[in-house]
């Protein structure tokens, strides 16, 4: 086959839909290397992340040489399909051109949430009505739907009328850095803090971890360590802890490296995550990658993500945060086998092969 894909956000975001777009590909050309990958993105990058993609013997790249960068994603792929004979077209991120290709190219449509439609306040008015327009008219002219969760697919159905039958929930695999096994006497040595990982954006709850450590007792108030980019949301949980002596407790480590991560991963006591909606929520299945338990919303797609390796917790209340991480605090073995379940649960579930099979099942079925 040949196989098209929407290569925007493959070269230019850094996190959650770059890195899904990257995983994926990375993974159907290490796996199914007889078929021919084409990348369509208005520019590329360079980098040592990307140097894979760079790549010319392994990809065709397409990119937009004169004319609106805007306007040739939305509406001169579909020309650029047929020109090519692409039999798959994948968008990878809620987007596919405005119009079909007259050929016989096939549209798969990748969508992760809608938390525009679900939380509507979060958003500015004009991104809002940008995001519902395009998105929901992909979603019609998708020949087939990949949803990260089943969650997911719900809200489909229920915002946009899609269809169940038209929907393949086929979950997410992580960097395959995360998924490398490691002696398990490195997990021996745990030290004792909490980590959070995401966005500084309200949604993912951060303030309502600072709101469960002002309940807890001064002895189980053990650092958290926090990796992720943020202004205003960020100045407003400072703002807080600094308001309630809390400053001690929390550091921020910004953006740092997978093997950095990997590092904070297996040696927290626990990844806190109790967030109002995710699509999937990738640091979840990264922190149980490292048998490290998590503590995450019992609403949306996280108890997809968590399995058994995951206590939930109502999102928007700090006791009950508060009281899942003394849980693990105080019953240490608990936790551990926890995570031990939590890990077996992601090796088994959202491997590179699993996800990446039931994916080129996708695109021969459209082909059949």
């Amino acid at each position: 086959m040949k196989i098209g894909f929407d290569a925007k956000r493959l070269f230019h975001n850094d996190t959650g839909l770059g890195n899904y777009s990257r995983t994926l590909v990375r993974n159907l050309v290490h796996l199914y290397p007889e078929h021919e990958y084409h990348l369509f993105t208005p520019s590329i990058k360079k980098s040592a992340e990307l140097a894979f993609f760079n790549d010319a013997k392994r990809f065709h790249i397409h990119t937009c040489t004169k004319g609106s960068k805007a306007l040739w994603r939305s509406l001169h792929i579909p020309r650029l399909l047929d020109e090519h004979q692409i039999d798959i077209y994948h968008g990878l991120s809620h987007e596919l051109p405005l119009k079909q290709p007259k050929g016989r190219t096939k549209y798969v449509l990748s969508f992760h949430d809608l938390i525009y439609e679900v939380y509507p306040e979060l958003f500015p008015f004009f991104d809002r009505k940008m995001y519902q327009f395009k998105y929901k008219k992909s979603a019609r002219l998708a020949d087939r739907i990949v949803s990260i969760s089943k969650s997911t697919a719900r809200d489909l159905k229920q915002w946009y009328s899609i269809p169940l039958e038209k929907i393949s929930t086929i979950y997410q695999s992580c960097h395959p850095d995360f998924l490398k096994p490691f002696d398990k006497q490195e997990k021996a040595t745990t030290e004792n803090y909490f980590l959070y990982v995401g966005s500084l954006i309200p949604r993912k709850g951060l303030l309502e971890i600072a709101k469960a450590y002002l309940e807890l007792p001064k002895t189980h108030r053990i650092p958290l360590k926090i990796v992720g980019g943020g202004k205003s949301y960020k100045n407003k949980v400072h703002t807080f802890l600094k308001d309630n002596q809390l400053e001690s407790h929390f550091e921020f480590q910004g953006k740092i490296e997978n093997s950095q991560l990997i590092d904070l991963y297996r040696k927290a006591k626990a990844l806190l995550l109790p967030s109002m909606y995710e699509g999937f929520g990738i640091p979840v299945i990264e922190a149980l990658s490292q048998a490290t338990p998590c503590i995450t919303s019992k609403i949306s797609s996280l108890p997809e993500a968590a399995g058994p390796g995951g206590l939930l917790v109502d999102p928007k209340n700090p006791t009950d945060i508060g009281k899942a991480m003394m849980s693990l605090i105080d019953y240490p073995e608990a936790s551990s086998k926890m995570g031990l379940k939590g890990q077996a649960y992601v090796q088994e579930n959202f491997n590179a092969k699993v996800t990446t099979e039931k994916l080129m099942q996708v695109y021969q079925d459209l082909m059949a």
